[in-house]
């Protein structure tokens, strides 16, 4: 249990740097000027990946608060 909690902290640190990643593009993509819609697609990518690094830090807190009241 206390590896499922590690991994998915893991998970979500991996989670947010993607999340920074297709951010950073987004932003390219627009200050270029060149293909908009493509930066809207990174900017909704980006928001994904910010939902699920959310979502696995949430676990992952739950899974130690649960470690913590069997102990």
């Amino acid at each position: 249990l206390e590896r499922y909690a590690f991994m998915n902290k893991t998970n979500s640190i991996l989670c947010y740097i993607w999340s920074v990643l297709w951010y950073l593009t987004a932003i390219l993509k627009f200050t270029t000027g060149n293909n908009n819609s493509l930066g809207v697609v990174y900017m909704c990518l980006g928001s994904i990946f910010l939902c699920l690094g959310s979502m696995f830090a949430k676990e992952a807190k739950d899974n130690n608060d649960d470690n913590d009241k069997k102990n």
